[in-house]
């Protein structure tokens, strides 16, 4: 394993020597394999493709161990089908799993099969629904999206609904009207199993995503509906063997799980949701297959819409109603992976592209809003500053580094002491933007809340929205936000997104990254960087590799 401490880290190397020592394994061949296989994980596969690491691995051998010559695919397959580390049938007893030439840990393929079938057993229930035109006409009246319509329809019909579109194609819109449909199948005609109203959840994989969908569709006169994450659905309880209160054993109480930001979904939280679903659960699952997958492995609803496509179960929404112009082009080019439509599709206006000083950029551009946010906090009322807050927004596709979010934090924060507008307090001052990181339901707060710090009698409050603040003293793993990742500001909107590229030696340099930073904005969008960064990013599709189209 010695020239092996080269190419891997030492928690990986640990990890595999580990599980190999219980089996008495000691080929190289196969320790890299198992190494290889805990490493793709922390990108986001499920397993590892042999042939597509066989490559990795030479190349990166080449570079830093040019005297070793790196086996091939066809004896890396050969000494892992003679290991006894390996399964090859359909046995579960082995730590590793072998499917042609990819190479799972065995849990993950555990989890890969179930999820698999269960979806298969969902998408082959369909039940009648008598008079449902009737009803969809009632539901949605005259001049409705064909898109939007047909997702109900699918869901009053079918055991399994995956309604994929992009930012401004009206999923929240089309959950409202799933809800009313299902409400008035039932209503009308009894379904069977069902009472009369239907027993609906609704859910998110984060707390931020689940307050989003609940205000939204409070907003377009929805029945109320509160989301929930899918951690507190399935009854999460933390410290304990059991860790989810529902289970095969002791499914939900529900007749319809709809699953707001599905493309957030990891593998493993899809499996534990699946399994508690009762016998004859419709399940609906809504996002954007095309945004950043899970951090977590697995990128299940672009996996499910792949292989679902042309089947009943798939309904994309393809009608834009939020925007249209250079950002929609931008975002267009983008998912073509076609570089110099990008390039040619940067307006200057809407769209624009600065390749020069981004320290520059960025203080010329954020510096004046986070003054204005802070005159805010001590003239206007709660809800005028939180919609400030929203107006504009720097994202970084790393959290850490030069081009991270926390360094930027940390300039920006600098820079409003320098100029004495953020007082001399360590930490807080009042029109600081604050992201949350923690689940706290005696706050009320999920991870990835946005609030803004004011000045109370009492000292410093932060509020998340209306009502009372809460003291800064009681947050757990909040930051300021005046830079965040691109990860955390999935799910949300704003006016101006200031998008900062890292270099192009950076690995999250991908098409999905700069997908989802240009469909947050909703009417300008500032990109900062190079433009081989830019290129870099277009023909760069986030590679994670699994079994599903398999």
């Amino acid at each position: 394993m010695a020239e092996l401490a080269e190419l891997f880290t030492a928690g990986e190397l640990l990890a595999a020597e580990k599980i190999a020592r219980l089996y008495g394994e000691r080929d190289p061949l196969v320790l890299s394999a198992l190494a290889m296989t805990i490493k793709v994980l922390e990108s986001g596969s499920v397993c590892l493709d042999l042939e597509l690491a066989a490559q990795q691995l030479q190349a990166l051998a080449e570079e830093q161990l040019p005297d070793y010559a790196w086996p091939g695919t066809a004896e890396w397959l050969a000494a892992l089908t003679a290991s006894p580390m390996v399964e090859t049938g359909t046995g579960f007893n082995r730590p590793l799993h072998l499917v042609g030439t990819r190479l799972y840990l065995q849990r993950y393929y555990e989890q890969e099969q179930r999820v698999q079938r269960r979806f298969a057993e969902l998408a082959a229930q369909s039940w009648p629904v008598p008079g449902l035109d009737a009803i969809l006409d009632a539901v949605f009246g005259a001049n409705a999206d064909p898109y939007q319509r047909q997702a109900a329809a699918t869901a009053a019909q079918r055991g399994l609904t995956i309604v994929a579109g992009g930012p401004g194609t009206g999923k929240t819109y089309t959950i409202a009207k799933i809800i009313s449909t299902l409400q008035q199948v039932a209503a009308a005609a009894p379904v069977a199993g069902w009472p009369a109203q239907p027993r609906i959840a609704l859910a998110a994989p984060t707390g931020k995503a689940a307050t989003r969908i609940t205000e939204s569709l409070l907003e377009s006169g929805a029945a109320a509906l509160s989301g929930v994450t899918i951690h507190r659905l399935l009854g999460y309880q933390p410290g304990k063997r059991t860790r989810f209160a529902h289970d095969g054993f002791d499914p939900l109480p529900y007749d319809v799980v709809i699953v707001d930001e599905a493309s957030m979904v990891p593998l493993l939280l899809m499996d534990r949701l699946l399994a508690a679903l009762p016998p004859g659960c419709r399940l609906v699952l809504v996002g954007d297959p095309d945004q950043l997958a899970p951090v977590l492995a697995g990128a299940v609803l672009s996996d499910i819409t792949t292989v679902a496509s042309g089947t009943p179960s798939l309904v994309r929404l393809r009608q834009n109603h939020r925007f249209s112009g250079a950002i929609s082009d931008c975002a267009a080019a983008v998912l073509a992976g076609d570089p110099e439509a990008l390039l040619a599709a940067i307006d200057g206006e809407q769209v624009r592209l600065v390749t020069d000083s981004p320290a520059a950029a960025i203080t010329q551009l954020v510096l004046p809003a986070a003054e204005a946010l802070i005159e805010s906090a001590h003239a206007a009322p709660v809800a005028d500053t939180l919609a400030r807050q929203r107006s504009l927004q720097l994202l970084c596709a790393h959290r850490i580094g030069p081009a991270g979010a926390e360094h930027w934090n940390a300039e920006i924060i600098r820079a409003l002491r320098s100029a004495g507008l953020a007082g001399d307090d360590a930490r807080w001052f009042a029109g600081m933007p604050l992201l949350y990181g923690h689940n706290s339901a005696d706050l009320g707060l999920s991870n990835g809340d946005t609030g803004v710090v004011y000045a109370s009698p009492q000292g410093l409050v932060a509020h998340f929205g209306p009502g009372d603040g809460v003291p800064v003293q009681l947050l757990e793993d909040t930051t300021p936000s005046y830079a965040i990742t691109v990860h955390k500001a999935q799910g949300s909107q704003f006016q101006h997104v200031i998008l900062l590229l890292p270099g192009v030696d950076s690995p999250l340099l991908t098409r999905e990254l700069l997908y989802t930073a240009l469909t947050r904005a909703q009417s300008q969008v500032t990109i900062i960087g190079s433009i081989d960064s830019l290129t870099k990013a277009v023909n760069s599709p986030a590679l994670r590799v699994s079994g599903f189209s398999a």
